[in-house]
């Protein structure tokens, strides 16, 4: 509303000018305001033509967005179908050279074989007449044993005094450690009742919810368990020495039996025939070998590790006799010494005859054998998940020297177990293959495939910590090629985890030279080959003893490929795998090594690794496919490893790694591991574990006892890898870690003391 315009003072408007002077205000405002309507008019109409234009223009945006994806879904699926034409002409290509190379090799070997048997001729004829100069040696001394036999009767005498005042006293001290063991049995027993008590007063403790007096009486029923255990292990230690002191009591007896001039039997019964001497021999043998087994069976294919943890020889197997499966594929050193001598080029004509053409029937069959073809499960049980398994014999041609620890029983063993245990019955069967130039080339150098594939020279079976037949190439490249097979049959959904059982291994294998019993890289092919195949994160575990230097140095530079190693480190081979070696360049931070200090660590060290670092780092990383360096020589009797493992938890790492895993897309290749019965039980338990399994529980009273080189050793790795992984910041300080790790450890020994509590065996124990 307009107010009136003020007149001026004095002037002489009347009201009839001022009625005016409003009528023509009014009539300009009226003016302005149907102008002004005329825009609003003019304005709406314009937005309204504006908004027809904006719909217009994205009808026409998205007809165009719909062209132009269909056009790209036309040049994908050309693009698709032109890389399965050229691979499908490289696979012929492959093919064609894989057949060729076979028959160059076998071809090469057949000729060497030839030439080194002639030479061989000339050492069966020298041999033949070094036996005929024993045999007259022999003859002769037979003669002089005549002539000495009045003086070994008059000696004889003498011996059966001396034998029978010996077996005297060796009763005597038999009687003494009887006793000792009555008097530590009635201790052991006294300090079962006081874990009795122990137990008592947790159990009040626990009633009244009092912290202080609960760890009290924890630490004390701890403290008794400790004592248990020595003395039970004191028992043993005189048990041992009670067993030998009765078997040199035994071979007493016959000392006195031989001196009174007779050998005694198993039966009681003497013996004077001429042939007495190879029968006291052969009871002698026979007993002490019967008792030795019995109270040696837990210690068998045991050896004490080398300096260096690597190449040591082992004397033999003793793997078959005391095995809960019968393994017959399994043979001892001089039932397999015609394999082992024709891998030394020192074996008869027919021997490496036989050998070459068993080696050309198996190359043979595995050319005939199609690359798709899979057998499904022959008695798969309800809820087993879909778990691929490949294996090829023609692995085990590669043979070594007689004492060396990798050898072709490793795999053979771990097979026969998954048969005998109705496991291998419950996974498909994958076809196996060798690997292609292409695939291997993705980790190795050109020239050094030329090098593995080239025939082996003369007296060099044996280059560096590898020894080299005529049939390494073709077990190299079928080692890689399985473990390829597995990730493929993997990714492709034909199934949802797989094991490889392959040898020789290959995690010590570098781009350019072959070390550590390996040759090519298959853990390493095989990622780099999924990462071919569109997977766009892998993640590569690496829980053998040794440290993987292959794979590290192999992928040392991606961030697409992360790689995890926990191995033994401070100068145990091959001397690699420090905390600080993160990575570099794009591959900074996937790079995570947990070298442990010494030999010794257990179940508990490596289960507190995942629970406080590789969990949280291998879930921040999310991979879509996980591969398992799988080495079981950080099992407890390893000749080689020195650690304490039990293979109840390698199921655990497995269960663990299967959840990690995106939809558990989980590959096992089998690395070292080298006590046979050992290394078969752990790889049940992983098959176990695929196919779905809960693992068996883990000892609940170790559980808990991590060593404090562990708590040293996870804080550096929490350090180093916090600036990649914002997951570990709370761990990255000293103080964090501490807090964290005694919060670790309380729980732990909680959660220990529960199921120790709830446990029939242990408390039958205590």
């Amino acid at each position: 509303m307009s107010t009136l315009p003020e007149l001026p003072e004095g002037s002489s408007c009347g009201p009839e000018d001022q009625t005016a002077e409003l009528r023509k205000l009014l009539m300009q405002t009226q003016q302005k305001l149907k102008h002004s309507q005329d825009m609003l008019r003019q304005t709406d109409r314009e937005a309204r033509s504006a908004s027809r234009l904006k719909k217009q223009v994205e009808a026409c945006e998205g007809k165009l967005h719909e062209a132009a994806s269909g056009q790209a879904h036309q040049a994908q699926e050309l693009s698709q179908k032109l890389h399965q034409a050229e691979q499908a002409l490289r696979t012929a290509h492959a093919r064609l050279k894989d057949r060729d190379r076979g028959s160059h090799l076998l071809e090469e070997s057949a000729a060497a074989a030839e030439a080194r048997a002639k030479s061989l001729e000339a050492d069966l004829a020298s041999e033949a007449a070094a036996r005929a100069a024993t045999a007259a040696a022999a003859e002769a001394a037979e003669k002089e044993l005549g002539s000495g036999k009045s003086k070994w009767e008059r000696e004889r005498r003498v011996m059966a005094a001396e034998a029978a005042e010996a077996a005297k006293a060796s009763a005597k001290r038999i009687e003494e450690l009887e006793g000792l063991l009555a008097e530590c049995r009635g201790r052991v027993a006294g300090l079962g009742e006081g874990c009795g008590r122990c137990w008592q007063m947790l159990d009040e403790a626990q009633g009244e919810g009092r912290s202080a007096k609960m760890h009290a009486a924890g630490i004390a029923t701890g403290v008794c368990g400790i004592v248990v255990a020595a003395c039970y292990i004191y028992i043993l230690i005189q048990k041992r020495q009670i067993f030998h002191l009765k078997l040199e009591s035994e071979k007493l007896r016959y000392a006195v039996a031989e001196a009174q001039g007779g050998v005694v039997l198993q039966n009681g019964a003497h013996s004077t025939s001429p042939e007495g001497e190879a029968s006291k021999a052969s009871v002698d043998t026979a007993t002490s070998e019967a008792e030795t087994n019995e109270a040696l069976a837990s210690a068998e294919d045991v050896a004490v590790p080398s300096a260096n943890g690597h190449a040591a020889s082992v004397p033999g197997d003793t793997f078959a006799e005391k095995a809960e499966v019968d393994l017959p594929s399994i043979q001892s050193p001089a039932s397999a010494l015609a394999d082992t001598l024709s891998a030394l080029s020192l074996a008869t004509p027919a021997v490496k005859g036989y050998k070459a053409s068993r080696l050309q029937a198996v190359t043979n069959e595995l050319d005939n054998v199609p690359e798709t073809e899979a057998h499904e499960p022959a008695s798969a049980k309800e809820g087993d998940l879909a778990v691929g398994l490949v294996y090829d014999k023609i692995m085990e041609e590669h043979v070594g020297p007689p004492s060396h620890v990798e050898r072709p029983q490793r795999t053979a063993a771990l097979v026969q177990k998954l048969k005998a245990a109705g496991l291998a019955a419950r996974c498909w069967t994958l076809p196996p293959r060798q690997a292609r130039d292409e695939e291997l080339v993705l980790a190795h150098t050109e020239a050094h495939v030329r090098h593995i594939d080239g025939p082996p020279k003369e007296d060099e079976w044996q280059i560096g910590d590898n020894y080299y037949t005529a049939a390494t190439p073709i077990a190299a490249r079928t080692a890689a090629g399985c473990t390829v097979q597995a990730v493929e049959a993997v990714c492709s959904g034909r199934v949802q985890r797989a094991f490889a059982v392959v040898r020789p291994p290959g995690h010590h294998a570098e781009c350019a030279r072959a070390m550590g019993f390996c040759f090519y890289n298959n853990v390493a092919v095989a990622a780099l080959a999924a990462r071919r195949l569109g997977v766009k994160k892998v993640l590569v575990l690496d829980w053998d003893v040794h440290h993987g230097n292959g794979i590290e140095e192999i992928l040392y530079n991606r961030g697409d490929v992360m790689y995890i190693s926990l191995h033994r480190g401070n100068g145990f081979y091959p001397g690699t795998g420090d905390v600080q070696d993160v990575g570099k360049n794009e591959g900074r931070g996937f790079n995570l090594n947990i070298p442990f200090p010494r030999g010794g660590f257990n179940d508990a060290d490596y289960i507190a690794a995942f629970d406080l670092v590789l969990e949280p780092v291998i879930r921040a990383f999310a991979p879509d496919l996980i591969i398992v360096s799988a080495g079981f020589d950080a099992v407890q009797g390893d000749p080689l490893g020195g650690m304490n493992l039990t293979p109840q938890v390698y199921g655990h790492m497995t269960d663990r790694l299967s959840r990690l895993a995106a939809d558990g897309k989980l590959v096992l290749a089998l690395e070292g591991g080298y006590n046979l019965r050992m290394t078969a039980e752990c790889g049940a338990d992983c098959v176990k574990v695929l196919l779905g399994e809960k693992p068996v529980p883990l000892d609940s009273r170790g559980a808990w006892r991590p060593a404090k080189e562990t708590e040293h050793v996870l804080a550096e790795v929490a350090a180093a890898h916090s600036p990649f992984w914002p997951v570990l910041d709370p761990l990255s300080s000293r103080e964090g870690f501490s807090r964290a790790w005694i919060d670790y450890i309380l729980g732990k020994q909680a959660e220990a003391a529960l199921q120790l509590r709830r446990s029939p065996r242990a408390r039958g124990v205590l």
